[in-house]
C-alpha cells in the first residue's frame, strides 16, 4: 500500500477538512512506498543454494545408470562436452568428469582440481565396475557412509542417497539418470560454485580444468545465477527492483556482466550490460515496471548472458568474478490520478501529473498545478487501493480582501529526512494559510553568567537570550491541527515570511472549542533574534 504522510497539506482518507492554499501555486502531494523483498540470495549457507530444479530432499535417491553406453568420454570443442555429473552436497560442489582412463587404477578416480568449495574428479567408463568404484570410493573419502549418505549398485543403477541434507545435481551428456536432469545452464554448478569465505556465488573457468575448449566446450561465456519460483505471482504492474554486488576477482581486470530476468511469460527485464570496474565491488541496482496481467510471472529466473572482458584476461585463470547479496523487491505505485470539483464531479480523468522521486523511489512528490475548479484529488494505486484527499480552496493572498489578510502563511520543509519522507533530495516544500496570530512574549534567557567580586558584589559577565512568540491558532478540526502540529516539527519553518524554530518549551496544546473544533497554542522562538550582552568593552 501507499503511505500518505499526515505532515503535509493534502490528507488522504482522513475526512474532508478544507485547506487554504495560495492561488497559482503548485501543490505537492507526497507519498511514501516501501519495497517488499520477494526473492533474495545472501549466500550464507550452501544448503540453501539448490532450491529449485534438480534437487533431492534428504532421504531421496539419485539413480545413475551403470550402462556405459549412456556416457561419453570425449567432446568436440564448440559443439558438445564429455559426460559430467554435478553433485551439490552440503559440503561442496563435486564434479565427476568421465574420461577415457584414470591414472590411479586402485582408487578408480583422479582428483584434478580441489578447493574447500569445489572438487573435480575424473572417472573412467572403461567398465561399469570402474565407473561405480570411482564414484563410490571418492564419496566415501569425503562423507561418512550410512551416516551422511548411502551408495548402492543395484541392477543397472548406482543409487546415491544423502540422509540428512538436500542434494542438488545436474548431469550433462548423461542418459538414464533419474530423476531426469534439466538443462544444465539453469542450475547450480554450471560454471558457478558457492564460496563459503566470500559468502557469494563465484564464476569459475570451467574450461581450464575440464577441457581445453575455453568455456566448458562452448564458445560463449554464459554463467547461470539463480532460479526462483513463484515470488512475483500477483505483482503485476508494480515497480520491481533488482540489487546485487559484483566484483572482478582478477586484479586490474574490468569486464561486462550481462544478465536478464525472465518468468514463464518471457523477459520481464531485457538483457542488461553491467560495466564492472577493476578492483572495486560494484553495488548494482535496476528499477523497472512489471508487466500487466495476464502476463505469467511464475518461475522467476535470473540468467546471465555472454559476460567477459574486452580481451583474453580470463584465459588461464581460475576464479573470474563473484556475485552476492542478490535481492528482488517490489512496491506499489500510482496507477491513476483523478481531479474532482466541489460538487464531487470528476473534472479531469487520469491526470498526467509530474511525479518526482528520490533515488530508491521510496518518496514520491506529485505536482498538482493550480486549477480553479479542483477541490480534491483521488488516487488509485496499482493494487487497486483508492485514496481521496481533503478539500482544497485556493485564495488570492494578494487580493484586497481583509479576510485573506487575516490569514497567516505557514510554510515548512526539512533539511534531510523527516520520518519516512526524503525532503533533502527532493526539496519538498509545503504552504497553507491558517487563522492564527503570533503574540510576542518576554525574552527567553538562554544563558547567563554571574561572578562575585572581591568586594562581595554580584556582577553579570554575559547574557544570551532570544525572542519568543506564542502562536495562537483559531478553531479547527483535529485533522487540520494534526497538519499544523506535524508541520511545526520540521526544522525549516516560516510564519508570515519570518523563520521560527521550536525551543525546549514548545508544546502544542489543544483546547476544545465546540462541536469537535479546537483552538491551540505553542511557543516558538524567532530565528536570528539572539541577543548577546557582555559586561565590558571588549
Amino acid at each position: 500500500m501507499l503511505e500518505f504522510p499526515i505532515y503535509q497539506p493534502l490528507q488522504f482518507n482522513r475526512g474532508c477538512d478544507e485547506i487554504l492554499v495560495r492561488k497559482d501555486s503548485t501543490i505537492n502531494a507526497v507519498f511514501n512506498s516501501k519495497w517488499e523483498i520477494k526473492a533474495v540470495d545472501d549466500f550464507n549457507d550452501i544448503t540453501t543454494l539448490p532450491t529449485h530444479g534438480n534437487v533431492l530432499n534428504a532421504g531421496e535417491t539419485l539413480y545413475l545408470s551403470t550402462t556405459m553406453s549412456n556416457y561419453k568420454n570425449s567432446y568436440t570443442c564448440g559443439v558438445d562436452t564429455n559426460s559430467r555429473i554435478y553433485l551439490y552436497t552440503f559440503k561442496k560442489l563435486i564434479i565427476f568428469s568421465v574420461v577415457p582412463t584414470v591414472i590411479d587404477i586402485v582408487k578408480k578416480y583422479d582428483v584434478v582440481y580441489d578447493t574447500e568449495d569445489m572438487t573435480i574428479v575424473n572417472i573412467s567408463k572403461d567398465s561399469g565396475l570402474a565407473f561405480v568404484f570411482g564414484i563410490s570410493n571418492y564419496l566415501k573419502s569425503q562423507f561418512i557412509i550410512d551416516s551422511d549418505f548411502t551408495i548402492v549398485a543395484s541392477g543397472s543403477n548406482l543409487e546415491i542417497t544423502f540422509l540428512t541434507a538436500k542434494l542438488g545435481y545436474t548431469t550433462i551428456e548423461v542418459l538414464g539418470s533419474s530423476p531426469a536432469s534439466a538443462t544444465p545452464v539453469l542450475h547450480w554448478g554450471f560454471r558457478t560454485y558457492w564460496n563459503r569465505r566470500l559468502r557469494s556465488l563465484v564464476a569459475w573457468n570451467e574450461g581450464k580444468h575440464l577441457d581445453s575448449c575455453g568455456w566448458g566446450g562452448k564458445t560463449d561465456a554464459t554463467f547461470y545465477v539463480r532460479n526462483w519460483q513463484s515470488e512475483l505471482i500477483n505483482e503485476h504492474k508494480k515497480s520491481c527492483r533488482i540489487r546485487f554486488k559484483i566484483r572482478s576477482m582478477i586484479e586490474d581486470v574490468a569486464f561486462d556482466y550481462k544478465f536478464k530476468l525472465v518468468t514463464s511469460g518471457g523477459d520481464i527485464l531485457a538483457e542488461q550490460t553491467v560495466n564492472v570496474p577493476a578492483n572495486i565491488e560494484l553495488e548494482y541496482q535496476n528499477i523497472f515496471i512489471l508487466p500487466a496481467t495476464p502476463f505469467n510471472l511464475d518461475n522467476l529466473q535470473l540468467i546471465s548472458g555472454d559476460s567477459k572482458p574486452a580481451g583474453s584476461e580470463w584465459s588461464g585463470k581460475d576464479d573470474l568474478f563473484y556475485i552476492k547479496d542478490v535481492e528482488i523487491a517490489t512496491k506499489d505505485d500510482i496507477a491513476k490520478i483523478d481531479l474532482y470539483n466541489c460538487e464531487g464531479v470528476k473534472i479531469v480523468d487520469d491526470y498526467n501529473a509530474t511525479i518526482n522521486q528520490n533515488e530508491d523511489e521510496t518518496t514520491s512528490v506529485i505536482e498538482l498545478p493550480y486549477n480553479s475548479n479542483m477541490a480534491s484529488v483521488v488516487i488509485t494505486s496499482v493494487q487497486g487501493d483508492i485514496y481521496q484527499s481533503n478539500a482544497i480552496k485556493y485564495i488570492d493572498y494578494n487580493a484586497n480582501d481583509k479576510c485573506f489578510k487575516d490569514l497567516l502563511p505557514l510554510k515548512w520543509s526539512n533539511s534531510c529526512r523527516f520520518a519516512n519522507t526524503d525532503y533533502g533530495n527532493l526539496e519538498i516544500e509545503h504552504e497553507i494559510f491558517i487563522r492564527a496570530f503570533l503574540m510576542y512574549q518576554e525574552l527567553r534567557d538562554l544563558e547567563t553568567e554571574f561572578i562575585t567580586t572581591h568586594a562581595g558584589k554580584e556582577k553579570m559577565l554575559f547574557y544570551v537570550s532570544n525572542e519568543n512568540y506564542e502562536l495562537r491558532i483559531a478553531n479547527y478540526t483535529q485533522v487540520i491541527h494534526s497538519i499544523v502540529q506535524y508541520a511545526l516539527l520540521h526544522n525549516i519553518l516560516y510564519l508570515g515570511g519570518e523563520k521560527y524554530f521550536r525551543n525546549q518549551n514548545s508544546k502544542y496544546t489543544l483546547a476544545e472549542y465546540n462541536n469537535g473544533y479546537f483552538t491551540a497554542k505553542i511557543q516558538l522562538s524567532k530565528d536570528n533574534s539572539t541577543l548577546i550582552v557582555k559586561n565590558g568593552c571588549c
